[in-house]
């Protein structure tokens, strides 16, 4: 039980330190962009008028393909790969790589080059999360199960409330000491805390204890999974069908939304990439209570099913106000809603995805399902990036109204939204028998 425990500590941490380093970039990473591609030829927060930021839309929508491109194929390989090598060795490889892309990103000078560092991120990424995930259902018992990936999320939120305002302060602090001349390294000066702690979480990673996988000659690929869910009970491999084209689903909608959240923020809503930080963090903080209680209380009530649909229908709507919304305080309740209503069911999901297969291919089902995620994120970001480049300069008419072009990509999102919404309340069961 030491060993199990030790386990569960240390993957909470190299979340927690990933987290911090990783969302310690996050709020100037749009202007980076915007700087890099001649939109910004100095600090954001000097520029006089609004910022053009629409005319960096493809490029943040490629960022994010990129990053979901090589995570995609990744993440899949890389949950059966664990299932038969073990979760350590990919955890640890995935630390180093996150440590070397981190490095990278002060050297960078062009789009290109910060596109390229943004799929070897992807890779890391598609290594060690859904790895991470299985390792920590193995290492806990099911009646502690959504409480210890509860805690997992929460680490990552955690991190998503510190690093951001570690990060604005690292750039304010270079600005005040050296000046506004060198903007563009500025602007990058968030990248030394990401990988200083990249380092430190493969030091962590170094310490994780090796859980033996039980294997049971299950080999990699889409033709083996097909063959599982094949092999199911019928209610059981429905689930997992249901919760894939959810998948699919939720990860189009969010690349669609992050692509015009991340425009319409830095266009329409604020200038400074330290109130960026600010409403990181306030948003980190707000999904914090949400995040254990929820999955306190689906233990408790030994129910995962509830909880994710009360998240689903709290936060669909919120989608669909994005585009009315101005100011910087109207916008950040509407996102902390979204944050608080989404951590509800996250980490839920998970733990009812665990439940529903046995240990021996519980890596593979979370790998498949990252999968197509990722596939979802990458044909929304390209799908966001030219439904902003084409509509954010203009107004729709509609109902007799003169709305913003953003309304276009936000209610597409939205739409997708309500109808994963459908699919999981009608297809998703939860197992007779916890696993």
């Amino acid at each position: 039980m030491r060993k199990e425990r030790l386990a569960l500590i240390i993957t909470l941490l190299i979340s927690l330190v990933i987290g911090v380093g990783f969302s310690a970039a996050m709020p100037v990473f749009p202007y980076l962009v915007l700087a890099l591609k001649g939109v910004l030829t100095q600090l954001p927060e000097l520029t006089q008028g609004a910022i053009a930021a629409h005319e960096g839309a493809v490029e943040f929508g490629a960022l994010m393909a990129a990053f979901m491109l090589f995570r995609a194929p990744i993440a899949a390989f890389s949950g059966t790969l664990s299932d038969l090598l073990g979760r350590k060795t990919l955890i640890l490889l995935g630390m180093v790589i996150y440590t070397v892309t981190s490095l990278g990103m002060l050297l960078v000078d062009d789009v290109l080059g910060l596109i390229a560092l943004r799929a070897l991120t992807g890779v890391a990424s598609g290594i060690t999360w859904p790895v991470a995930e299985a390792y920590l259902a193995d290492v806990t018992t099911p009646q502690e199960r959504g409480r210890a990936i509860s805690l997992y999320i929460m680490t990552q939120n955690l991190g998503d409330v510190v690093g951001p305002g570690i990060g604005a302060a690292v750039y304010k602090l270079y600005v005040q000491m050296f000046g506004p001349q060198d903007y563009l390294f500025a602007l990058k000066t968030p990248f030394l805390v990401m990988g200083g702690l990249s380092l430190v979480a493969t030091a962590l990673a170094v310490m994780l204890p090796k859980v033996v996988p039980t294997i049971k000659g299950v080999t990699s690929g889409l033709r083996e999974i097909a063959s599982i869910i094949r092999s199911l009970p019928k209610s059981v491999a429905t689930s997992i069908k249901a919760i894939y084209v959810n998948g699919v689903g939720n990860g189009l909608a969010m690349g669609i939304m992050n692509t015009a959240l991340i425009v319409y923020a830095v266009e329409r809503i604020v200038k400074d990439p330290a109130i960026i930080g600010l409403a990181f963090t306030i948003m980190g903080l707000s999904a914090l209570p949400t995040t254990f209680l929820s999955g306190w209380l689906s233990d408790r009530f030994e129910r995962r099913k509830p909880f994710v649909l009360a998240s689903y229908v709290v936060s669909r709507p919120v989608i669909f106000l994005m585009p009315f919304l101005s100011d910087v305080t109207s916008f950040a309740l509407a996102l902390v809603a979204f944050m608080m209503a989404f951590s509800i069911g996250m980490p839920i999901m998970r733990a009812l995805q665990s439940e529903l297969v046995g240990q021996e291919i519980r890596g593979t089902v979370f790998g498949v399902q990252q999968l197509f995620f990722n596939v979802g994120v990458v044909v929304g970001a390209m799908a966001g990036s030219y439904l902003v480049s084409v509509y954010a300069p203009t107004t729709v008419r509609m109902l007799g109204l003169e709305l913003t072009g953003y309304i276009i990509p936000f209610w597409a999102a939205g739409v997708i939204t309500v109808l994963t919404t459908v699919i999981f309340a009608l297809y998703v069961k939860e197992p007779e028998v916890r696993q």
